[in-house]
């Protein structure tokens, strides 16, 4: 079992986890039964994958128990440019989010576990002609993240749980941008910012309390985590020679990715669950994005944003249960520093899926349509630092953008 867990968790490190499909660029794809259900478990917190939703809830849970799980994303997203009235369609790339987590009763009140996942992610890719290209990260902008995270829960009261524990946060990034060569003939050049790196600690605590058989209630939060990413700026499509040298050269960029924190209360009455969660994120930790040694930034002033989610489950019998859920995802992206890394508005998410169990085997399957509003673009357009010029603001309006996430979780209890 030790050696199995070994090889998921090096496995799971292996995938690049990427996405932006909760507000900002954050990832609620934790688990297949909280997906089904739009993300509101920070109450209900009866399966291992609530070592992420409330980590105090895992008290719940009997002997060892394993899961493993993945979300499976594909995005589509356009640009209406108002000077030439052309669409711009984005690449449509596929992302996997793994997820992966273990849970050990110690005794009746102390319970263990160890998360994997990644809550944080961003990847847009333009094509050549797209209008934004010279901003930073106008081609292709990447934020991955993975987090490791052992807790430790306690039962203090009948009914009555608190648990607490480190996360340890992996963060790449990537961001591509288009120079203008001033040469008609040359086209354009390519600005590389890459193997953008860093690793940090945070911490996390949550509480969780069943009332009685028909109500539970659940809080948790995770802290901030604070980033100085270290990579290097490359140039391609000009000459490695003079002025343009400046631009190979070691970089840096600091990133502090937000707190979160769940609230839920779920409501049991036969053979239903209701669950209302409402989810904070405080984004407003994320007001720009600088790279000093190349004179280069985009300003950012999001704000704290909220996001509400209610699910439904119905269960048949022990081995089958249909569930539902819809979310109402609140935009933190003032309409004046949308770009182009991430063009979203305020997002609707409606989906469901499937449990079975088999014996100590329990498959989880659900399925999400997002879809967001999008909004208008009326920013500076970026300007190559070697020249002193302006390019003309871009102006337009992001829309059609929409995702389908599949999500799958198998859990197994020893």
């Amino acid at each position: 079992m030790k050696k199995t867990f070994l090889f998921l968790t090096i496995l799971i490190l292996s995938v690049t986890p990427k996405s932006t499909f909760a507000n900002g660029f954050g990832i609620n794809e934790h688990g297949a039964k909280a997906v089904a259900m739009g993300g509101a478990f920070a109450a209900q917190a009866d399966d291992p994958t609530t070592l992420y939703f409330n980590p105090a809830g895992i008290t719940q849970l009997e002997g060892s128990q394993f899961s493993v799980g993945t979300s499976v994303i594909t995005p589509s997203a356009s640009f209406k440019d108002d000077i030439t009235g052309k669409v711009h369609d984005s690449e449509k790339p596929t992302f996997l989010i793994p997820n992966l987590y273990y849970t050990q009763k110690i005794n009746h009140n102390l319970s263990a576990g160890v998360a994997v996942f990644s809550n944080f992610g961003l990847s847009t890719e333009w094509k050549d002609d797209f209008p934004g290209r010279y901003l930073l990260g106008g081609r292709r902008g990447s934020i991955e993240t993975i987090s490791i995270n052992p807790v430790v829960a306690y039962k203090v009261l009948a009914g009555l749980s608190i648990s607490a524990g480190p996360v340890y946060q992996i963060v790449k990034a990537d961001f591509d941008s288009n120079i203008d060569t001033m040469v008609a003939s040359a086209g354009d050049a390519d600005l590389h910012l890459k193997d953008l790196e860093d690793q940090a600690w945070g911490w996390n605590v949550a509480m969780h309390y069943i009332l009685n058989k028909n109500w539970k209630f659940g809080a948790s939060y995770r802290s901030s985590i604070k980033h100085e990413l270290k990579g290097k700026s490359e140039t391609s499509g000009v000459p490695n020679t003079g002025v343009y040298s400046l631009f190979n050269q070691n970089i840096s960029a600091d990133l502090e990715l937000p707190p979160v924190a769940y609230f839920g209360v779920a409501h049991l009455v036969n053979k239903w669950t209701f669950e209302i969660d409402a989810q904070w994120t405080g984004w407003s930790t994320y007001d720009e994005l600088n790279v000093p040694e190349l004179g280069k930034s985009s300003a950012k002033n999001w704000n704290d944003a909220w996001t509400y989610r209610l699910g439904v489950e119905r269960k048949f019998n022990q081995r089958y249960a249909l569930r539902f859920g819809v979310v109402r995802d609140m935009s933190p992206i003032p309409a004046k520093t949308i770009d182009v890394t991430l063009p979203s508005g305020d997002r609707w998410l409606v989906g469901g899926g499937l449990g079975m169990q088999f014996g100590d085997l329990v498959l989880d399957l659900a399925y999400n349509y997002l879809m967001d509003e999008g909004g208008t673009f009326n920013n500076e357009a970026g300007a190559d630092p070697l020249y002193p010029i302006v390019k003309p603001r871009v102006t337009g309006d992001f829309d059609d953008i929409d995702a389908h996430i599949f999500s799958m979780s198998v859990s197994y209890k020893f």
